[in-house]
């Protein structure tokens, strides 16, 4: 349980950068059913998991580059990026259950062609504990 508090302030260190800092974003099939929640950060987004938490950080001059940059890129776009992911010892079989703080905005994945994989209206909180 140790590590569960770890994490907890890490969140709220995140969300001390303003008034209703970053939010984190409830899961309704747009990532991994493991995923509880997501928060987008600058250069990545991080996701609170059952049993820990994954950190995804990326290139985004070269995310900026392939989108319609000043050249044109030829070929696959090369976009570097680190992956970190963190179990928590001891908290298997923990559930982030504890939403505080919601905040107004909604959230909408609208991904492919079918909607049966979008999802919309997804609430976000300033903190989830477990």
């Amino acid at each position: 349980m140790r590590c569960l508090a770890s994490f907890i302030v890490v969140v709220l260190s995140f969300t001390a950068q303003g008034n209703t800092g970053i939010p984190l974003v409830e899961n309704r099939g747009q990532w991994p059913a493991h995923v509880v929640a997501s928060a987008g950060v600058e250069g990545g987004r991080w996701f609170l998991e059952q049993g820990g938490f994954t950190m995804h950080q990326m290139d985004l001059s070269a995310v900026s580059a392939s989108h319609g940059g000043a050249q044109p890129v030829t070929g696959t776009p090369r976009i570097r990026g680190h992956v970190y992911h963190t179990a928590l010892e001891g908290s298997a079989g923990a559930a982030w259950t504890r939403k505080e703080s919601p905040l107004p905005t909604l959230f909408h994945y609208f991904l492919g062609n079918d909607p049966g994989q979008w999802a919309s209206h997804c609430s976000s909180w300033q903190r989830i504990r477990g």
